[in-house]
């Protein structure tokens, strides 16, 4: 199996009016067993979420290299949290500065794995044509950070949710045949434990022979004006060619054809999984 990374992002248009520094971060890597995309969105209240989103997607890229490495994902997040905290402490970062969503997307040699901790999409191409989309979203606008954890505001955040046992977390999935046709419609609900211990797909050696990508997005998909999220995506992952910055020519194909931008920060990074040599379709 042959793998292609690539990240793209783009600054949302409420930090270039206001001449603040995008809250992003997108990282993807391909080793010799496998790859990995991972992307983090910084709380727009938090503190010095710049550089807190980009800790947490290096801390997470870090991870994922050793569960490639050692064919184990097992823990994946333990690692995340502790690489994070401890270079939070080196640079005196606060408690706000590391409030960031974490998606990624984990392909190892014989299975892969799908996490969200917060919100965002996922993205899963399947070898036949079809796109299978998830949207996780927050009730009240607040998802939780992993970061919560390590600096101890689990029990403010549980405050605003009521109670571990709240179905919060609202995910939609649509699915697109080869043709662009909309199929399979429909929404589930999780708890806030749920999502705190993080949403996750997981592809089986099998399973993982009728993908052809996985990508995870930041919730800036769904700030695009008069396009719905599931729109913006269809068009994005609509690739000539998946050589070289091939996420990044699509967005920016979008985003001109279209003709608008995203009101927040938009973020991608993806695995694209090849049996030929070219790397193409």
């Amino acid at each position: 199996m042959k793998y292609t990374v690539d990240t793209a992002m783009v600054m949302g248009s409420v930090h270039q009016r206001a001449l603040t520094p995008g809250q992003d971060a997108a990282v993807a890597d391909v080793l010799p067993d496998g790859a990995f995309a991972i992307v983090s969105d910084g709380c727009s209240s938090g503190g010095d979420t710049t550089s807190g989103a980009w800790m947490l997607a290096k801390a997470a890229a870090r991870a994922a290299s050793l569960a490639i490495a050692e064919n184990d994902t097992a823990f994946l997040l333990l690692e995340i949290l502790a690489t994070a905290e401890h270079a939070a402490r080196a640079i005196a970062l606060a408690d706000d500065d590391l409030f960031a969503t974490l998606l990624q997307a984990i392909v190892l040699r014989d299975r892969a794995v799908v996490q969200v901790y917060g919100d965002g999409v996922i993205a899963v191409g399947f070898r036949d044509g079809t796109w299978q989309f998830l949207r996780v979203e927050w009730d009240k606008n607040t998802p939780f950070y992993p970061i919560y954890y390590t600096r101890r505001k689990t029990d403010a955040f549980l405050a605003v949710h009521g109670s571990t046992s709240h179905a919060a977390v609202y995910v939609e999935h649509i699915t697109y045949d080869p043709d662009g046709t909309a199929r399979r419609q429909f929404c589930t609900r999780h708890t806030v434990a749920e999502g705190m211990v993080g949403l996750m797909l997981s592809f089986d050696a099998a399973a993982l022979r009728d993908i052809r990508a996985l990508g995870v997005f930041t919730d800036g998909v769904a700030s695009l004006p008069k396009i719905s999220w599931s729109d913006v995506m269809r068009e994005v992952v609509a690739f000539k060619n998946t050589t070289g910055a091939f996420l990044r020519r699509r967005m920016g194909r979008v985003l001109r054809e279209y003709d608008v931008a995203p009101a927040d920060d938009l973020s991608g990074a993806m695995v694209w999984l090849s049996s030929d040599d070219g790397g193409g379709l």
